[in-house]
C-alpha cells in the first residue's frame, strides 16, 4: 500500500513540474515577440532577415 501511495505522489510532483514549465515559458505582456522578414526587389524575393526590436510587435500591447 505504501508503495503505491509513493508512487501516485511521484507522478503528481512530476506532473505538476511539467506543467509549470509551460507556464513559465510563455509570453507576459510587454515581451517582444522575435519576427523574421522577407522582401521581394526586381521580382526577386530576399533572404530572411531578423526585425529589430522596434519594429517587433509587443505582446499584450497595442501600438496603435
Amino acid at each position: 500500500m505504501a508503495t503505491n501511495f509513493r508512487v501516485l505522489i511521484t507522478t503528481l510532483l512530476l506532473s505538476i513540474v511539467l506543467c509549470s514549465i509551460s507556464v513559465a515559458d510563455a509570453y507576459r505582456p510587454g515581451d517582444i515577440v522575435p519576427m523574421s522578414k522577407m522582401g521581394q526587389y526586381h521580382s526577386q524575393r530576399t533572404v530572411w532577415h531578423d526585425m529589430i526590436g522596434r519594429q517587433c510587435p509587443v505582446f499584450g500591447v497595442n501600438r496603435e
